[in-house]
């Protein structure tokens, strides 16, 4: 496979590994093992059925003699199953543990056979889940390999123990296998799903068998300031600082970092990401160059260097606008909102807790956009927060950046944009256009005007429509 998807995908950066499968696929388009990279990429993070299409469309349902392959449908079918409703689960995860083994049969293979008795067991059928553990263990020879290839045979041989109960012998054995891959973010979330769904069939809770602690993606956030001088607190010394981010990190286990990159906090948050050699993912309002001349330049010139080493040391740096005017308070909020989902995605697919670290001046009266309304935004989905509480000094150097020129014609603001365009209606005949205006088009024009939508527009058969929230827009 290649090297970077790898990366990624043991990091637990399943987006970014997607986007590299692709665009390795544009140069190597029969590359199987990237193929089948890129689905489960899809499966992780929860698109299944577009993981199902490139499935299809990558042919890899016409697969023979390697299991991996051969397993992705079966795979698929397991995703298919935990979206169910409750009535169509069982008879989902019974048709998933008939294709894992049937794949077993053939291959022999701990991965499918470990499958197929999880699934047996999902599906009710407790005496062939016990059999089929029983079989992938007295198979499970450990055998020679890459540390991740050795990782999943020891998880698998962790999961026969526990659907036979054994578990002191699953600790053990899911021991050894975070020994031989340690820093594989990516594999040990999947086992830590796969294990707590076995132990919870089986009505074993998950203080029974601790599972691996991962680190925890986290959003960050601060107040822009000028020297560490200019701040005071009631609980620590300022000076102090950057080790009392040290110190918060690790008691959270603190993981991959998303945010921004202005003066002051940001700086400090990066750069004790950087130190921990954690993945950084700058999120940044405006391009690069106008948001370093508006946020990090006025307040000196060893904040530019500082910012210019995050930039070239971090995983990635997202520009969520094109606007190369000012700043405004609306394309703050983007960008911090973009770091925030991308923190809990980061989550979701490690399948660990977000958590959101700030440095906030609580006396700080502005709430519509900046670390206040971070904060509040975090704090109103119910999420984990710690706090480094301080006081800046409103009267010493703390100015904050420019934000957008008053001239301007228009006001920037947030909303959930929705295209619609309706498939082969470029193909209907002249004498058929009428009669699909008024059956096709006017209704869904109506159907448009019925929802608190902000605007409306279209183009031929081609709609748009913004709303003032997704929620609005779904």
């Amino acid at each position: 496979m290649n090297s970077e998807v790898d990366a990624e995908i043991r990091s637990g950066n399943l987006v970014r590994a997607h986007e590299l499968c692709l665009r390795s696929l544009q140069d190597n388009p029969d590359d199987a093992r990237i193929k089948h990279a890129a689905v489960i990429c899809l499966l992780r993070s929860g698109a299944i059925e577009r993981a199902r299409q490139e499935f299809r469309d990558y042919g890899l349902h016409q697969a023979q003699l390697d299991e991996d392959l051969m397993a992705l449908d079966a795979r698929l079918i397991k995703a298919q199953a935990f979206e169910a409703v409750a009535e169509n689960f069982q008879p989902l995860a019974r048709q998933s543990a008939e294709r894992y083994a049937a794949i077993f049969e053939a291959t022999g293979g701990s991965y499918s056979g470990i499958n197929a008795a999880s699934m047996m067991a999902l599906s009710g059928d407790g005496a062939r889940a016990r059999a089929y553990a029983r079989r992938v263990l007295s198979a499970s020879a450990l055998q020679a390999g890459s540390p991740q290839a050795r990782y999943y045979q020891l998880a698998s041989t962790a999961e026969a123990h526990l659907l036979l109960g054994d578990l002191r012998a699953a600790q053990i054995a899911l021991n050894a296998a975070l020994a031989e891959d340690p820093d594989n973010y990516g594999a040990h979330a999947v086992s830590r799903r796969q294990l707590a769904l076995v132990g919870s069939a089986m009505g074993i809770g998950r203080q029974a068998l601790p599972l691996p602690e991962l680190p925890r993606p986290f959003h960050y956030a601060g107040h822009i300031f000028s020297e560490l001088s200019d701040l005071k607190s009631d609980r620590f010394d300022t000076a102090d600082l950057p080790a009392r981010i040290d110190a918060l990190l690790d008691e959270h286990r603190a993981g991959a970092g998303f945010g921004a990159l202005a003066a002051g906090a940001d700086i400090l948050f990066a750069e004790a990401i950087l130190r921990r050699k954690a993945p950084l993912t700058i999120v940044l309002p405006v391009p690069v160059r106008v948001f370093v001349q508006a946020s990090v330049r006025p307040f000196g010139r060893d904040w530019v260097r500082r910012c210019e080493h995050c930039l070239e040391a971090a995983d990635d740096v997202i520009e969520a606008s094109t606007d190369r005017v000012l700043l405004s308070g609306a394309s703050i909020n983007l960008a911090s909102s973009t770091a925030m989902g991308l923190a809990r995605l980061r989550a979701e697919m490690l399948a660990t807790d977000p958590m959101q670290v700030l440095l906030l001046d609580e006396t700080d009266p502005r709430r519509d956009y900046g670390t206040a309304r971070d904060h509040a935004v975090w704090a109103s989905a119910g999420l984990e927060q710690h706090v480094l509480g301080i006081r800046r000094n409103h009267a010493g150097n703390n100015p904050q950046p420019p934000l957008e020129a008053e001239a301007r014609a228009y006001k920037p603001a947030m909303r959930a944009m929705l295209f619609a365009d309706i498939v082969g209606s470029s193909q209907i005949a002249e004498d058929v256009v009428p009669h699909f205006v008024g059956s096709v088009l006017g209704p869904l024009a109506e159907t448009a005007r019925q929802t608190p939508v902000d605007y409306m527009d279209s183009w031929g058969d081609g709609m748009f429509l913004a709303y003032s929230s997704p929620k609005a827009a779904a």
